[in-house]
């Protein structure tokens, strides 16, 4: 059986076309749920010197790790100012110091397990503990940010009340630190009490998927509740020593009260439940 011409060129045609669709299949299948997000994060205490740095997002189909407060070497500071009822304060920051792997949170859904690596003044700790899923309340408000379509959802997580809006346009469950599990990325976060905001700068897909593994460069801490008891005894020490300053202070500044805030230890996390 003869084959014309214009026979063979249009079963060619055909044949290009489906391996194209073939490998256009297989880079979306393996760039899918895999990319990078990079977040603008602050963190806002009442009476305390706010904290603003960037955090890196790195996730794939059932992993994610969030990467933030880098290299970072602040010494203490001071700033005065007044509280709500007009009293003066003077707010004192001892500084903090971490290292160039930074702090981190670890999110794997295929072992149920969540491992952070948190800095207690200069030293780094591996707190190893079971996945914490926020438990979502998705709501029907809908907008535009940055030309994603985004639609907002609500939690409580470790003593704060959040509001996040999430975009299906990139469909991964994952977000900055613990805000995970939502059926899109995380665009923007804020808690209810205006102390802490993550805000998204920028997301690529990546053409070629990254290994992903927990932290491991640190002192092992089995549960964030344990690592959370070591934090408030080291705290403890440090508002003794601190009290113990403060008298010193305030003879030099006659009606002036003193706040002291150690920024080393602002956290997302404001309580264990």
């Amino acid at each position: 059986m003869k084959i014309s011409m214009s026979n063979m060129i249009v079963r060619i045609f055909v044949i290009i076309f489906f391996l194209q669709l073939f490998v256009i299949h297989n880079i979306l299948g393996q760039t899918e749920g895999s990319g990078v997000a990079k977040y603008f994060i602050t963190i806002h205490k009442k009476n305390a010197i706010p904290q603003n740095f960037m955090g890196e997002l790195a996730f794939e189909r059932m992993k994610s790790i969030f990467t933030f407060d880098k290299n970072t070497f602040e010494t203490g500071m001071r700033k005065d100012t007044v509280d709500e009822n007009g009293n003066k304060l003077i707010m004192v920051s001892k500084g903090r110091v971490t290292d160039k792997i930074g702090s981190i949170v670890y999110s794997d859904f295929n072992e149920n397990k969540q491992v952070l690596r948190y800095f207690i003044s200069k030293k780094p700790f591996i707190i190893i503990d079971t996945f914490v899923m926020p438990k979502w309340t998705i709501t029907a408000e809908l907008k535009e940010i940055n030309r994603f379509k985004c639609q907002s959802a609500t939690t409580h997580l470790f003593g704060r009340d959040y509001k996040v809006w999430f975009t299906t346009d990139v469909p991964v469950s994952f977000g900055p630190w613990r805000l995970v599990g939502l059926p899109g990325l995380v665009v923007e976060a804020h808690s209810l009490d205006q102390e802490v905001q993550f805000s998204l700068s920028s997301v690529s897909i990546l053409e070629k998927e990254e290994k992903i593994e927990a932290p491991s460069n640190g002192d092992i801490i089995h549960g964030y509740k344990a690592f959370h008891e070591l934090e408030e005894k080291k705290l403890e020490e440090k508002r003794k020593f601190f009290q113990s300053r403060v008298s010193e202070v305030t003879q030099k500044h006659k009606g002036v009260q003193v706040g002291l805030i150690n920024v080393s230890f602002n956290r997302f996390e404001k309580s264990l439940d």
